[in-house]
């Protein structure tokens, strides 16, 4: 018995000096073996963004993986059914992988907005998770036109689909939209457009306190927010349409301490109006 340990431990003594002399030799490898595992396994790590359940269900929030589509390169060109088919005036076109260049989205924006009719804004739906395709808008108000990103859950994880662009006369909102361009782009169009008096709700950030009431439109350009005269943007659940005689505008900026600001419209006899601003 005491040969067969003595023997153990040379042999093991032996392992441990040819693994010391093989560890100079073998660190560049592992690093440069690191660095490929990272890439060829990229889009496994991605998955964990969306465990499986089922075949055709994500278990993500859109909103959270869109937050990583948008701000994270890497996960975006691996979050794209490749070739994209990306039509634009009735004309369509390939984008294969290698042609893709990053798409900023709202990043480069201060905020970015959300739009409900009033039933769909009690529901709070941009937090659904039960939608098989959500399509984001990006409404150019220069120009009057609309980008559709349609995101649909493949292999139980969301993905980019396909991209469209149209004028948005062609969309069920498009009244809302005309006077939206012009209600941004005009401050005496904007002004005759402010219910007299308005609801306004915010709060005092030293004590917390809600501050609510009604004020004259006059006073309407010393509380309105930074209303972007180039785009507008929303998130569709579905084939939801934006129903009734509301609009809700939600201006969202993303990161802590960001003040969230509500707009509400509402028409009156054919006549688009602002009746109510809330600072959250």
């Amino acid at each position: 018995m005491k040969h067969l340990f003595y023997l153990l431990l040379i042999l093991c003594s032996g392992s441990v000096l040819v693994l010391s002399g093989c560890r100079n030799k073998t660190e560049n490898a592992d690093i440069e073996a690191t660095d490929s595992l990272v890439t060829d396994t990229l889009s496994e790590t991605l998955d964990s963004l969306s465990p499986i359940i089922g075949g055709h269900f994500a278990t993500e929030i859109f909103s959270d993986f869109f937050d990583e589509f948008v701000h994270n390169k890497n996960v975006q060109l691996h979050r794209i059914k490749f070739p994209l088919q990306w039509t634009a005036q009735q004309e369509t076109r390939l984008i294969e992988k290698k042609d893709w260049q990053y798409d900023a989205l709202y990043s480069n924006n201060d905020y970015y907005t959300l739009i409900y009719d009033a039933k769909s804004f009690e529901q709070e739906q941009e937090i659904d998770t039960v939608s098989k395709v959500v399509t984001y808008q990006v409404f150019n108000l220069r120009e009057g036109n609309v980008r559709n990103y349609r995101f649909e859950i493949l292999e139980a994880r969301w993905v980019l689909t396909s991209v469209d662009e149209r004028s948005w006369k062609e969309t069920d909102n498009a009244d809302f939209l005309d006077f939206y361009q012009s209600f941004v782009s005009n401050d005496r169009y904007q002004f005759a457009h402010i219910a007299n008096p308005f609801f306004f709700t915010s709060y005092d950030f030293d004590t917390d306190e809600e501050l609510s009431g009604t004020l004259d439109a006059i006073q309407w350009p010393e509380f309105r927010p930074e209303l972007s005269k180039e785009w507008l943007t929303n998130i569709v659940y579905g084939n939801a349409r934006l129903q009734g005689n509301q609009r809700i505008i939600r201006m969202i900026a993303p990161g802590d301490g960001g003040m969230n600001v509500v707009l509400r419209f509402k028409n009156k006899g054919g006549k688009w109006l602002l009746y109510e601003q809330n600072n959250q």
